[in-house]
């Protein structure tokens, strides 16, 4: 401990906050840093708001003549315009050439030749703007196109609702001319870049002026949580729209579904209108219903919708508006999340950038802030792992306020999915002599599981009817017959499935792929939240708290048997019989196992060196940490900004 204590004091500062830098060096290698991590995201910024709108289904080919000329009209938007494109037909290595011309009001605005030879057949030609130019939206716009000589090209047409293009001064009735937009979101641009600048500014004087670490770690998960509730499209994540009509049916008092269809797909008569959310005029009608399937989602348990249920019920006592509700849902459910795992933050005694980057991985944020029950689930294990792991390291006595704290947050655990039944093992961290013996630790422990099983048992048997086989061959009693034949067969297809897809998990649970799985962020980004988590993993110490070997047991079997019942479940449910690969895992399954994982290696490196006190390197990376999460969630951002622009 004194050495420990000398270090403190070299450093600068009380325990908890965060450390100074040595001097003015220190300081401006600092600052040169995370001006640099900022440049890095400011210059990934330049290209991700540019957009492309407006592409149409070819239905019709006009043939382009000497002299010949397509007129395309087209009303003013309020957008910030960097060039247009056509699609074009091009036969032949014919000579001739196109002009074309942009005009405004009558205006000319832009005007371009370009070569026949220089087209591709049946593919878009793009025709960049000298400047970026603001459309306006009282003004008239014309596109024009004119063939010049002997040129083999045409353009094509599409179908639209208004039309508006003519050939020669003729009117083509409700043909349009298949064009694109090629715009800046320029608003929204220079939002993003405010509030970048914003946070590396805050949270670089914050880490100068040695903040407690715990309040710069919560004040940024908010914020970085508040981003993504604000980024994020309604029916974003992962079946989405299915976890609000059950949330809404849930808040309308009906905690279990009905069987819908011959099959008995669980669902119900709900207000039609909830199809249409992302209408932000679509209002409820009580009196006009429709029979809404969302088939898996009647398996969960009420109470893992009971953050976004209980924002609804708010939402319908104000309004009828459908995209409110969601809004409310989704609020219900990133509020409930948020104070989770501030309270985690909180509790952990040491490692609490570990569990920081848990929470704050983009997959993790964006379930948070989404109707999808997963971010509950994940925010309420940590702060479960987090309460435990307090009361381990404090060797103090286990109360009947601490077991009732402990029994409601696990059995809520385990119902919001079965297989994190798993966690409730972490009990066995608590020491016999906290409960006051081996009687009563075995009567808590066992008492404590058992009501956890039942409780889950009870719920397994009403959902049973709603479980309906879902992919070509599966058969989930002969899948159970098979592994209980099988066990050896079965063992080798779950170390198949983990050496072939491990990697892919990983990456998952990151967020390599958000939304609906269809969003690729930057390698560079997900790549360095795995390389941050491990290096903080393989560098956290606590001075003066020893570990046991009993801790690495539990630890070590909590994580595994977790993992088992979760690739055990999706053979079970997801897989055909017998199938040598068990598919349809995701690696945002693994998160809340992923503290147990993290804390079994820190111990393990504990056992082996019990005297190792934090070390001055690691206590100035500190700084950095947090300008570096900052830059890998921007380019995160970004790349989702350019995907839905």
């Amino acid at each position: 401990m004194k050495g420990t204590e000398r270090i403190r004091r070299k450093i600068g500062g009380k325990e908890g906050d965060l450390p100074g830098f040595q001097g003015k060096f220190g300081i401006a290698v600092f600052l040169l840093a995370s001006f640099v991590m900022f440049l890095f995201f400011y210059n990934h910024s330049r290209n991700a708001f540019i957009g492309i709108s407006g592409e149409k289904e070819p239905s019709k080919e006009l043939f382009l003549e000497h002299g010949a000329s397509v007129t395309q009209e087209f009303p003013g938007e309020d957008i910030a315009l960097m060039g247009i494109s056509i699609r074009f037909g091009a036969y032949e290595d014919g000579g001739g050439s196109l002009r074309v011309h942009l005009l405004e009001d009558g205006q000319m605005l832009e005007e371009w030749e370009v070569a026949a030879k220089e087209l591709e057949n049946n593919a878009y030609h793009n025709f960049p703007f000298q400047t970026l130019r603001r459309m306006k939206q009282d003004a008239a716009y014309q596109l024009s196109i004119t063939a010049e000589g002997e040129c083999a090209v045409s353009v094509w047409l599409t179908k639209g609702k208004e039309g508006r293009c003519s050939a020669d001064g003729k009117q083509l009735g409700k043909y349009e001319l298949c064009w694109q937009r090629i715009y800046v979101a320029a608003g929204l641009k220079m939002w993003v870049r405010l509030i970048g600048v914003f946070l590396f500014l805050a949270v670089g004087i914050a880490v100068l002026r040695k903040v407690n670490e715990k309040a710069l770690m919560s004040g940024i998960l908010v914020v970085l949580g508040a981003v993504y509730f604000w980024l994020c499209p309604l029916g974003m994540a992962p079946d989405e729209e299915h976890h609000f009509f059950r949330a809404y049916e849930i808040s309308c008092g009906e905690w279990t579904s009905r069987h819908m269809g011959e099959n008995g797909e669980g669902g119900n008569y709900l207000p039609a209108a909830l199809k249409n959310y992302q209408d932000s005029n679509a209002e409820i009608d009580e009196e006009d219903l429709a029979g809404l399937r969302y088939g898996n989602m009647s398996l969960y348990a009420p109470v893992s919708y009971l953050p976004q249920a209980v924002g609804i019920k708010i939402a319908r006592m104000f309004t009828g508006n459908v995209a409110k509700f969601f809004y409310a849902g989704r609020f219900g459910n990133f509020l409930a999340s948020m104070l989770l795992c501030l309270w985690a933050i909180y509790l952990i005694p040491f490692g609490e950038r570990i569990l920081l980057l848990a929470m704050a991985f983009p997959m993790s944020l964006q379930e948070m802030a989404s109707m999808a029950p997963d971010g509950f689930t994940i925010a309420l294990s940590m702060a479960f792992f987090a309460y435990v792991f307090r009361l381990r390291c404090s060797e103090g006595k286990v109360g009947k306020k601490e077991m009732a704290v402990i029994g409601l947050m696990g059995i809520v655990l385990a119902l919001c999915k079965i297989v994190y039944v798993a966690l409730l093992l972490l009990v066995f961290l608590l020491p016999e002599k906290a409960f006051g013996g081996r009687k009563p630790a075995a009567w808590f422990r066992f008492g404590f599981l058992g009501a956890a099983l039942a409780v889950n048992l009870f719920w397994l048997k009403i959902s049973a009817g709603y479980l309906i086989e879902a992919q070509p061959g599966v058969a989930s009693g002969e899948q159970v017959k098979y592994i209980l034949t099988h066990l050896i067969s079965y063992g080798m297809t779950i170390m198949r499935t983990i050496w072939m897809e491990g990697h892919l998990w990983v990456r998952m649970m990151v967020g390599c792929s958000l939304g609906k799985l269809d969003i690729g962020i930057s390698p560079i980004a997900y790549g360095m939240f795995e390389v941050m988590f491990i290096f903080e993993v393989c560098s956290c110490r606590k001075a003066g708290w020893k570990a046991h070997k009993r801790d690495l047991a539990v630890l070590g079997f909590t994580f595994l048997s977790g993992s088992a019942l979760i690739l055990t479940s999706l053979y079970v449910h997801w897989t055909a019989v017998g199938n040598p690969i068990i598919v349809g895992t995701q690696g945002r399954y693994f998160t809340p196992l992923l503290p147990c994982l993290a804390m079994g290696v820190v111990c393990a490196f504990h056992i082996r060196e019990r005297n190792l006190g934090e070390n001055k390197i690691y206590q100035a990376y500190k700084g950095y940490f947090y300008m570096i999460l900052l830059m890998l969630h921007g380019i995160t951002i970004l790349d989702v900004i350019h995907h839905y622009i």
